[in-house]
């Protein structure tokens, strides 16, 4: 009978943890196709895990990358115009030659942050 309950209940949370994470993170689909094309655009990569991933002028334009994990990414050359960066961990990540989210190009060196 406990171990009815214990399927029960894990079920359960489960589910509510589906229903409250539901548009909250990122899409396996989208991640594949970036992962496979080198491009995903208006893709949902909410809290994707992208560290020290080279996506070196890969297209990203009006992609949620919110919370991301970019730490040591290679996205130099990207377009990242229109990309949602709110909260995302861009320690390290390289942004040279990049098209930056507001649509102008980040110089070389750009390391952390888009340096116009």
């Amino acid at each position: 009978m406990k171990a009815k309950v214990g399927w029960i209940l894990s079920g359960f949370i489960g589910l509510t943890w589906c229903a409250v994470s539901d548009g909250q993170a990122f899409s396996s689909a989208d991640l594949s196709r970036l992962k496979r094309t080198n491009e995903c655009v208006t893709c949902n990569l909410v809290r994707a895990n992208l560290s020290g991933v080279k996506l070196i002028g890969a297209n990203l334009a009006g992609s949620n990358l919110t919370e991301a994990n970019l730490t040591n990414a290679d996205l130099s050359k990207a377009n990242l115009r229109e990309v949602n960066l709110t909260g995302a961990n861009l320690q390290g990540a390289n942004f040279s030659g990049a098209r930056w989210t507001n649509g102008r190009y980040c110089k070389e060196g750009s390391i952390e942050t888009c340096e116009y």
